[in-house]
């Protein structure tokens, strides 16, 4: 796929990396996620990230979540252009239900 993370590192972020039976878990999960066929959408509260005065778009791959969903994996694609673009993934984890940036950066760039 697009992502630019592999598994152990996915491991790490969902804290599987030492524990094997919760590391097949998220490892099946993950797959499960990747071969299905799913639509998303960005909320209207995180609408604010994104400029949207310009011709410019993002496009957004499938999330991949750990088996207890608490830890997410999100990698997208800024395209402005031939020539013009950028990539960004990020990983949050949910505490005291909200999503906190763990890795990565949410701005887009040029």
């Amino acid at each position: 796929g697009p992502f630019s993370i592999s598994y152990d590192e996915l491991f790490s972020f969902f804290n599987s990396e030492t524990n094997s039976n919760l590391r097949q878990k998220d490892s099946l999960y993950i797959n499960n996620q990747i071969n299905s066929e799913r639509s998303f959408g960005v909320s209207e509260s995180n609408i604010y990230c994104f400029n949207l005065n310009d011709d410019s778009y993002y496009q957004f791959y499938l999330p991949i979540f750990s088996s207890d969903k608490n830890v997410v994996y999100v990698f997208y694609a800024l395209e402005c252009g031939p020539m013009c673009g950028s990539f960004r993934e990020i990983v949050l984890r949910r505490e005291n239900n909200n999503w906190i940036k763990i890795y990565g950066d949410f701005r887009g760039g040029r």
